[in-house]
């Protein structure tokens, strides 16, 4: 029995601790990529030169802190290959799609800090980072059953009945000018 399936509540037991526990099972690999770029400023900090010679206690701490940081993306595949089921629901698609993005962390930070290197938006790189990933977890959490598609399908409605409203005002327009 794996430790996931040690941790559930028992049958019997209060259902809703269940789920709850399970829907925040989900979001580790998504811890793991918020922690990505924290990792790495503790392995600098832990070979940045100070005064006198390196400790074999701050050595292993850099060790320690660039295993965590290369293991951050492979828990994202872990857990993804955990969350890999025959009818999966609509959180459940949700919660694997964002572990297979944890998988990326590592081109996606240096993505955000060149980007916003390049647009001169001057804004902590982490602070972008944990901000968009806590959207993302946000969303596999509260999203409903419809999820992505039912915004999109009322996004898209509300840019065409806008169109719609523009064209509509334009040919009334035109109609004006040409009498």
């Amino acid at each position: 029995m794996s430790s996931f399936e040690q941790g559930r509540v028992r049958p019997g037991d209060d259902g809703l601790a269940n789920t709850a526990a399970e829907k925040l099972r989900s979001m580790i690999p998504a811890a793991g990529a918020i922690a990505y770029p924290f990792l790495l400023d503790a392995f600098h900090l832990a070979v940045s030169p100070a005064d006198g010679p390196m400790s074999f206690g701050r050595l292993a701490l850099a060790a320690l802190c660039l295993l965590a940081a290369t293991a951050a993306p492979l828990l994202g595949l872990a857990c993804a290959w955990w969350m890999t089921t025959a009818a999966p629901s609509s959180f459940e698609l949700r919660a694997r799609r964002l572990a297979y993005i944890c998988i990326a962390a590592p081109p996606l930070f240096v993505l955000t800090g060149v980007g916003l290197g390049l647009l001169h938006i001057h804004v902590s790189d982490e602070l972008v980072w944990v901000a968009g990933w806590s959207a993302a977890c946000l969303y596999v959490l509260l999203a409903g059953e419809q999820g992505l598609d039912a915004l999109c399908r009322r996004g898209w409605l509300l840019v065409d009945a806008t169109y719609q409203h523009v064209d509509k005002s334009k040919r009334r327009d035109e109609k004006i000018v040409g009498d």
